[in-house]
């Protein structure tokens, strides 16, 4: 669907029977701030792909009504791209990888406590609410999985046809010379000091792959955006 003559899209995941209801936020937005009133129109999405136009039918102190106009359906890609991250010291910066994955497009997003992870909390609904407003501006109908924080030896059990462990060593190899188009791929990215010698035997014992981002060694928020980025470009 051709995006471009939305200026601003909305979201909700409570649609049913021909209506949609506004969450508070949204409807402060809508009503407070851009000023909306009954029989104007939004668009908004419900994450799973659809992007609604709605018509503004009731308004009270608590909720927002809006009756469904008409639906398109946004192409989804053929291909999907989990990455499983240890989350940074600064969480600022997994927020920003949030929000540069969600823009980018990514189907799931894993976060991976790891042996030498300086961080061992999460804070799901900040990433959850991050990851709905990237999905907003950039206009997409997809919201990224935000999942559950796993440890390290039970994302190597995730499935997919495709699982790479980012390495920045010479045996490592590149997603151009492995990567099969059109696969489903996980992608681990390790804390800032690293996977232990004891995860990458495990996770190479699992399937996973060592992969290359390059010959410099990059952060880690950083490498997960590079990894996304790198899998989209071999799939044009």
């Amino acid at each position: 669907m051709d995006t471009s003559g939305i200026d601003l899209l909305f979201y909700t995941d409570q649609i049913s029977d021909g209506r949609a209801l506004l969450g508070q936020e949204e409807m402060r937005h809508a009503i407070t701030v851009l000023r909306k009133h009954v029989g104007d129109e939004l668009s908004f999405t419900d994450g799973k792909g659809t992007i609604y136009l709605g018509r503004i039918a009731t308004v009270t102190k608590k909720e927002t009504w809006l009756d469904i106009v008409s639906t398109h359906e946004q192409k989804a890609q053929a291909y999907q791209v989990s990455i499983a991250i240890a989350p940074t010291k600064s969480f600022d910066r997994i927020e920003w990888c949030v929000e540069k994955l969600t823009e980018i497009g990514v189907h799931s997003i894993i976060p991976m406590f790891c042996e030498r992870s300086e961080r061992q909390k999460w804070n799901p609904e900040r990433i959850q609410k991050i990851a709905v407003s990237a999905m907003k501006q950039s206009k997409r109908a997809y919201l990224p999985h935000c999942e559950l924080p796993m440890k390290f030896t039970e994302v190597i059990h995730q499935s997919a046809s495709t699982k790479y462990i980012a390495q920045l060593n010479p045996e490592s190899t590149s997603a151009a010379r492995h990567y099969k188009r059109g696969s489903d791929v996980l992608i681990l990215i390790g804390p800032e000091g690293d996977f232990t010698d004891k995860e990458i035997n495990m996770a190479t014992g699992a399937g996973f792959i060592p992969l290359s981002l390059g010959e410099y060694r990059l952060r880690t928020e950083t490498a997960a955006v590079v990894a996304v980025t790198t899998i989209h470009a071999l799939n044009q």
